[in-house]
């Protein structure tokens, strides 16, 4: 059942507002044992299974708003933006010379780890051969999105031409 949009399990026996005023009555269907698993997919729901959603529409919320931060606020997220603009396209090969430094730094944390220091470090590696491999990405993936967009300005600019008459016609 939605509700403003939004799925809603239907419990059974249960009024539910349907439109203005009006309510529809969910009619409780006759199951035995082995139809449990039938029973939760026709809409009748046990406790585990609204928290098990709930749980799981939370930790969805939860990773999309992580992932907007991620994008606005982190450096190599608001490079790469910038690199998949039109006016950023060209950079995307020079930045896949970025995953130099990030791998130095990483091998240089599992160094120290392996040398006696902390191994939160070894978070820190993790972070940066996730970063160069996201500047190793963007190369290819620029040029692939320049030669498109150079394509579809040059189909944009020869459809936006008159079209010459013939001097016979």
């Amino acid at each position: 059942m939605k509700v403003h949009g939004i799925d809603l399990p239907l419990v059974v026996g249960q009024a539910y507002p349907c439109g203005q005023g009006e309510h529809i009555q969910s009619s409780p269907s006759p199951t035995r044992w082995h139809d449990s698993s039938r029973a939760v997919h026709h809409g009748s729901s046990s406790p585990d299974h609204e928290r098990t959603v709930a749980t799981l529409r939370l930790i969805w919320i939860t990773s999309i708003h992580i992932r907007q931060f991620m994008r606005r606020y982190m450096p190599t997220n608001i490079l790469l933006n910038a690199i998949r603009t039109r006016r950023g396209l060209k950079w995307g090969v020079p930045a896949m010379l970025l995953t130099l430094p990030y791998l130095y730094v990483a091998s240089l944390c599992t160094a120290l780890v392996n040398g006696g220091a902390p191994e939160w470090l070894y978070v820190v590696a993790l972070v940066c051969v996730w970063n160069a491999l996201k500047f190793v990405w963007i190369g290819p993936v620029s040029v692939g999105l320049l030669v498109r967009r150079r394509a579809a300005e040059s189909r944009d600019a020869h459809a936006s031409r008159p079209q010459r008459s013939s001097a016979w016609a």
